[in-house]
């Protein structure tokens, strides 16, 4: 039984990635963590801090500093831009794929037949440039806030629309469109009014619902993300359900990626109700994968409010310091972010940075795991830890963590399971990964690393010298029951497995020495 949390703090990236200026030009020079800390020398993040963030971002522009007992890494954005969306479907498993780039004003036509088709009440507003207004209370047109022509808003009133009639005709738009994404969302206005009354224009080709002025997000706000390209079955939820592993979402991710197997905690913002569900849902479960999304940081960076966000990110390590505190040897933690959103560089969006990838274990040994190419890498880890189907996208990173100690405590327990009262058998904290087993006639070793090999030389090294050691099972290469009794028969005390093979291997081994 294990937990496995991912933790998203929104927009927090570490640098921006080589492609920006070619691709973002806006973008050069972002650094959303440094130049926090640069303007803010003195932030205390203890908990971030000893989890290697200071190792992501390269260098030291505060009174913090890089951590030596840390394993930590950095994730490029394979997902074209710098969206939240679009990161955390990169992060659970989905292989993006490029969207079209265009304005509103280029799809209205066969977006308006579709809706008139499918008997909406369909009309335009705007004068050169124009939307669509449909049964008098939802507007379709650019998403003005995120990057122009890569999404398109349908704002609802829902006092006079329900919610799933407003989804119905986001679906038609999304079955039209290829676009990054589509996003329906509502609020319960007095005024249709209000939503006309937002129109706003930019750069003379878009044309859409400024959000925040329409009223949507004061009362009642319920949205739903349509992503071009996604397909949840090949995502993280899906596969750990087909395992038997239950999915928790916790706050904007919970709105923007389906989990129809899981628990979904949507519509929250305040990061101190976030972090207090995280940790009540994390000590409910004995197993789960809990990913957590932090919005109020990029709510910061798009105010461009340095001190905002570094209040947001204080609330966050102290929770995370509970976090780390209630986590058992076998549970697991990554502390990442979806892209940059640097509140210094002069423009309220977000930017294309690569985030920190920071990994904490009981027992883990500090480990450099370099640069992912995309962040799907986190998501074919949680898949992997838990035993099930891979993922659409992305490479594991399991392999690579090391431990000191590893697994002993699920060891112990497997033996005594196995041959109850049989052994006895001691645990050795002086010895990595190494215990020793008790027969009452001969004195055995087993150990368990990453490799297999290391934990066997480890064990032979440490106590009875190399020849009477050996590994009995390697990372893909399970152990078999004719080569295990062959090293017994050889006179072989000393016994290394691979961390993933500790549930077939050791029984396999205790029934030859019971």
């Amino acid at each position: 039984m294990a937990r496995f949390v991912v933790l998203v703090i929104d927009s927090f990236g570490v640098g921006a990635m080589k492609d920006v200026t070619l691709v973002r030009p806006q973008d050069a020079g972002a650094n959303t963590c440094g130049h926090i800390l640069s303007q803010l020398p003195h932030l205390q993040l203890p908990t971030l801090e000893k989890l290697g963030l200071i190792n992501a971002l390269g260098y030291a522009p505060g009174d913090m500093q890089p951590s030596d007992s840390a394993t930590w890494g950095v994730a490029e954005l394979q997902h074209e831009g710098g969206d939240t969306f679009m990161g955390h479907q990169e992060i659970l498993g989905t292989r993006p794929l490029p969207p079209l780039r265009m304005p509103f004003r280029d799809v209205i036509d066969r977006v308006e037949q579709a809706l008139v088709s499918a008997g909406w009440q369909v009309e335009r507003r705007g004068d050169d440039l124009q939307f669509l207004w449909v049964n008098q209370a939802v507007a379709i047109g650019d998403n003005l806030e995120a990057d122009l022509g890569q999404v398109y808003n349908i704002t609802a009133n829902l006092s006079v629309i329900s919610f799933d009639d407003a989804i119905k005709i986001g679906r038609i738009v999304r079955e039209q469109v290829q676009v990054g994404r589509v996003i329906t969302f509502g609020g319960l206005l007095t005024d249709s009014q209000r939503i006309l009354d937002a129109a706003e224009s930019k750069e003379g080709r878009f044309i859409g619902i400024n959000a925040p002025r329409s009223g949507a997000y004061d009362n009642g706000f319920q949205v739903v993300h349509m992503g071009y390209g996604v397909d949840e079955k090949v995502q993280v939820p899906q596969k750990l359900y087909e395992a038997g592993v239950p999915t928790v979402l916790v706050g904007k991710v919970a709105d923007i990626v389906n989990n129809p197997y899981g628990v979904s905690w949507q519509n929250l913002v305040d990061s101190q109700r976030i972090m207090d569900i995280t940790l009540n849902e994390f000590n409910t479960h004995p197993t789960a994968f809990i990913c957590t999304n932090i919005q109020e940081t990029d709510l910061a960076g798009h105010a461009e409010d340095v001190a905002r966000y570094a209040e947001r990110l204080q609330v966050v390590d102290r929770n995370l310091a509970r976090l780390v505190e209630a986590m058992q040897p076998d549970d697991c933690l990554v502390v990442m972010a979806d892209h940059g959103n640097d509140p210094t560089i002069g423009h309220s969006h977000h930017t294309r940075e690569v985030v920190p990838v920071l990994v904490y274990q009981q027992g883990m040994i500090a480990t450099q795991l370099g640069v992912r190419t995309t962040l799907s890498d986190v998501g074919a880890t949680v898949c992997e830890f838990f035993r099930a189907p891979p993922p659409q996208n992305g490479r594991s990173f399991l392999s690579s963590l090391r431990f000191a100690g590893l697994q002993r405590e699920q060891i112990k327990k497997t033996i005594e399971a196995t041959a109850p009262g049989c052994f006895e058998v001691f645990i050795h904290n002086d010895m990595e990964a190494a215990m020793k087993v008790k027969s009452g006639q001969l004195d055995y070793y087993i150990g368990a690393c990453n490799t297999g090999a290391g934990a066997a030389l480890s064990i032979a090294i440490a106590v009875i010298g190399y020849n009477k050691s050996c590994t009995i099972a390697k990372p893909g290469i399970k152990a078999k029951d004719e080569h295990i009794a062959k090293m017994i028969a050889e006179g072989k005390v000393a016994f290394g497995l691979s961390v993933e093979h500790v549930e077939h291997a050791i029984p396999m081994l205790i029934n030859h020495l019971k």
